[in-house]
């Protein structure tokens, strides 16, 4: 994925795991994966940074992972859901 920028639904498809546009459609139009914005007369697509925030969204750290060596994730009950380390 670049690192700045917008993805076209071809490029998406391989990023997230799935094989058909149509499947892409599906969750877009089910709430499930975010809108796409126009980007050009025939052309759309989503910034990288919406796909990272989804995809993170989904897949938050391990217990231990990015925390220093002894500390340990704790969760906030935010609507995100976001883990920190415990200090």
């Amino acid at each position: 994925m670049p690192e700045t920028g917008f993805i076209r639904p071809n490029d998406l498809l391989p990023i997230l795991a799935i094989k058909s546009r149509k499947t892409l459609e599906r969750w877009i139009r089910t709430g499930r994966f975010p809108q796409p914005v126009q980007i050009g007369e025939r052309a759309i697509g989503w910034h990288v940074g919406v796909v990272r925030a989804w995809i993170a969204e989904r897949n938050p750290p391990r217990r231990n992972e990015r925390c220093a060596e002894g500390q340990a994730l704790k969760q906030h009950s935010t609507p995100q859901r976001t883990l920190k380390c415990k200090n």
